[in-house]
């Protein structure tokens, strides 16, 4: 019996230490990530003129023009923005503690995760082409091709599509892509709901960039060193007031353009000029875009598991549904070297995971303009695995 007890003993003994060892290691662990974030919170958030609180909990700084992150960038040191303004601070959305804590790495915070690229074949109306798909990405989309694009815009249906992990997003954008299929430079600007970016399943205005297929270059808004913000009224990464559903359906416009004259890409959004892409960030694209994409883009690390994830594209229906059902994006648009905006030609639907999501040119009367429709649920589709 006395053996049995002290057997107990050094069991016990044992445990706690080991515990005590497990505990210390989490701590320091814990401890480390928290210094990490402090520093990357200093980093990346500017000193404030002026600090708005919002009342859905966003934080925004009212930050001198010339100390935005753009100037971090060492193509940007000795940069001047050319554009009369009369006004010298801007919004930008605070990156707050949460935020860091919530994403899957903080040394990467602000980036896509990067997975890899696929080449894929995308089917034109008179001609096959190659270009990469993201790793781990879903897409339905529009597609345009052939020629040398100096802008795109469109109209976007604003959607609040189910996210089911922090570590996914589901989205509505443009791209202007340039660039071999693993090497590729790219502007997207639509809407998201990116938990891991923004800390909840919100509807958020983003813009994002890479000049090498998201390796080692590009983020969101203004994560990085890159995009140079122009605009005192729109914040990037603001959410949007009203989403599309119940019957009502609410959209925005927006564009990127290039200006030849100061070489760089403009973003708009409705009437408003947020900013411009110098274009010394990029290439090819340093010239022009060879390829557009308009629609939707999932990513998920289960994209390809069953069950597939549940996260949603656009409204979360079919793009069969049409108007009133499916997310829709209304007169996608490419400037050529013609100086004009025209509807995509050659031009043509791309879906890598049809079975949930799906994408569709349709119009409601045969002599209008289609409309494209584009999402799908994730896996609460029996047939999408």
């Amino acid at each position: 019996m006395a053996f049995r007890v002290t057997e107990k003993k050094m069991f016990l003994l044992t445990f706690l230490c080991f515990a005590g060892q497990v505990m210390g290691r989490e701590s320091k662990t814990l401890l480390e990530k928290e210094l990490l974030a402090e520093e990357k919170l200093k980093l990346i958030n500017k000193p404030a003129v002026k600090t708005i609180q919002s009342a859905d909990g966003d934080v925004i700084d009212c930050v001198d023009i010339y100390k935005q992150p753009a100037f971090d960038h060492p193509l940007l040191k000795n940069h001047i923005i050319k554009v009369h303004m009369s006004f010298f601070m801007i919004p930008i959305l605070r990156v707050q503690h949460h935020h860091l804590l919530n994403a899957p790495s903080i040394e990467n915070y602000g980036r896509k995760p990067w997975n890899g690229v696929v080449e894929h074949e995308l089917h034109l109306s008179n001609r096959t082409i190659g270009a990469g798909i993201e790793g781990l990405h879903a897409y339905a989309v529009l597609i345009g091709s052939g020629y040398n694009y100096i802008g795109a815009k469109a109209s976007l249906g604003i959607y609040n599509p189910r996210v089911e992990a922090d570590d996914e997003y589901s989205t509505c954008q443009i791209w202007l892509r340039h660039g071999g299929y693993n090497n590729s430079e790219s502007i997207e600007l639509g809407w998201m709901v990116n938990p891991s970016v923004f800390g909840d399943k919100t509807t958020r205005f983003f813009i994002y960039w890479t000049a090498d297929s998201g390796k080692e270059t590009g983020c969101f808004n203004l994560l990085c060193p890159g995009f140079v913000h122009t605009s005192s009224e729109i914040a990037l990464g603001a959410a949007f007031s009203h989403v599309s559903g119940d019957g009502l359906q609410y959209e925005f416009s927006l564009e990127v353009w290039k200006d030849f004259d100061d070489e760089r890409w403009w973003v708009v959004y409705g009437d408003t000029t947020v900013g411009y892409y110098p274009a010394s960030l990029f290439g090819g694209l340093c010239r022009t875009a060879t390829l557009v994409f308009f629609g939707g883009d999932v990513y998920s690390p289960r994209i390809w598991k069953s069950p597939h994830p549940s996260t949603a594209m656009g409204s979360g229906s079919f793009a069969s549904y049409h108007f009133m059902g499916a997310a829709f994006i209304r007169q996608p648009r490419i400037k050529d070297f013609s100086g004009y905006y025209k509807y995509p030609d050659p031009f043509g639907i791309y879906m890598n995971q049809a079975d949930c999501y799906s994408a569709e040119n349709s119009a409601e009367i045969l002599w209008t303009e289609p409309l494209l429709y584009y999402g799908g649920p994730g896996w609460r589709f029996p047939f999408c695995q």
